[in-house]
């Protein structure tokens, strides 16, 4: 249900046939999840290069624009050193999705400058729910931080203060995301499953942190 939501009659991106992707996430990461089943469950092309190709900048534009891929998701700070070696380098592409950790504003404002046509999305969630949680679309240009956007379809998120209400805004509070997309637990390790998910108001969440 987790991946399912993630890339089947999605809200945050339009899945189809005519996409071709280029993974970038390893196996054993869960960003795999949206390139390999965004692709696959969709009818679209997965392209797969070698790790050197992933790390060189110049490498790597000659295989975006080789393969005509459209679609590409970056880690924060592998986005930041590609960018700052070359940022047109993702000017082929139609979305460029960028999340792990927080964007660097001025980062994205030298892609949106190259690459005027390009939709960029923070994208945005801890592995513990499915790879996304929230997305948002950056259509300007920001000077201190991006936010993080809205929870996508089949996902809830709660902002709640230490005394468990929930945060008005501009107040200070923790995240706590739920969802078709949310994990049972860890494997073998009760202790830590109970201090990371807590049940609200007959729902399970995921303490962020």
């Amino acid at each position: 249900a987790g991946v399912v939501r993630l890339v089947r009659d999605a809200d945050y991106f339009d899945f189809s046939g005519r996409h071709r992707f280029l993974q970038t996430g390893a196996l054993e990461f869960d960003a795999a999840t949206f390139e390999i089943w965004g692709a696959l469950l969709n009818g679209a092309v997965l392209h797969l290069v070698d790790q050197d190709v992933l790390l060189t900048p110049q490498r790597l534009k000659h295989a975006l624009r080789e393969a005509e891929v459209t679609v590409l998701w970056l880690t924060s700070p592998l986005f930041n050193q590609m960018v700052d070696e070359d940022a047109t380098l993702f000017s082929g592409l139609r979305t460029l999705l960028v999340g792990g950790d927080v964007l660097s504003c001025r980062h994205v404002g030298l892609v949106r400058e190259a690459c005027p046509h390009l939709r960029v999305l923070n994208a945005y969630g801890p592995t513990e729910n499915t790879t996304f949680t929230t997305v948002f679309p950056i259509e300007r240009d920001y000077r201190t931080a991006i936010p993080i956007g809205r929870p996508i379809k089949g996902t809830t998120v709660l902002v709640l203060r230490p005394d468990g209400r929930p945060a008005a805004p501009g107040q200070l509070g923790e995240l706590h995301t739920g969802g078709l997309g949310l994990a049972r637990g860890y494997l073998h390790r009760p202790e830590l499953t109970a201090s990371g998910f807590v049940d609200i108001a007959g729902e399970r969440y995921y303490r962020t942190g």
